[in-house]
């Protein structure tokens, strides 16, 4: 459980912050995928993303093809909400940030030389993310492995965060925004 009966905003905050740094660095942590809502030309777009990094920032960052939508959609309009869940401990948790994309700048290449070989696939295809293809097969093609042209990093920088506590009938939610260099939360109804 997330928020305890007893937890003051200030504990919530410092357990949440562990289990975001955990879901960045563990593979099997329920929160390391989680939903980015995001505005495309046709209305809300959502999809689901693998966090890769949370921040001091704190900022959560994840990576992307440059040619996606998801992408293009960020560039232009900023504006986000991410959603997680943690089903063991039942809580809910959204995000609410503004996307700063990096694309072939210094900290796209620090992040890519992270990327092992074979993850760079993902983002060296061929034919761009919702690229007609003729046959499925066709999308499984790359001739610029090494080449990180089309590498991306997203950095979403929060600037509110809505954390919903399940607990049976007495279910517990925490507003927290940032005042001046640290995180203020104040109780709302669940």
């Amino acid at each position: 459980m997330l928020i305890k009966p007893a937890y003051s905003p200030p504990e919530v905050w410092r357990d949440l912050v562990h289990e975001l740094k955990r879901a960045a660095r563990d593979r099997k942590h329920p929160m390391r995928s989680f939903v980015l809502s995001s505005q495309g030309p046709e209305g809300p777009d959502a999809c689901y993303v693998v966090l890769r990094h949370f921040t001091d920032e704190p900022a959560l960052l994840f990576y992307t093809d440059g040619r996606s939508a998801k992408y293009q959609n960020l560039q232009q309009e900023s504006h986000t909400c991410s959603v997680f869940y943690h089903p063991r401990q039942r809580f809910q948790l959204r995000c609410y940030a503004r996307a700063r994309c990096h694309q072939g700048d210094e900290r796209a290449q620090k992040y890519w030389q992270e990327v092992p070989a074979p993850g760079r696939k993902a983002y060296t295809p061929d034919y761009a993310p919702g690229t007609p293809l003729p046959a499925p097969e066709t999308a499984h093609q790359w001739s610029r492995l090494s080449d990180s042209q089309f590498f991306s990093v997203v950095e979403l920088l929060p600037y509110r965060w809505d954390v919903l506590q399940l607990d049976g009938g007495a279910h517990r939610r925490l507003i927290f925004t940032r005042a001046a260099n640290s995180w203020e939360g104040r109780w709302v109804a669940p």
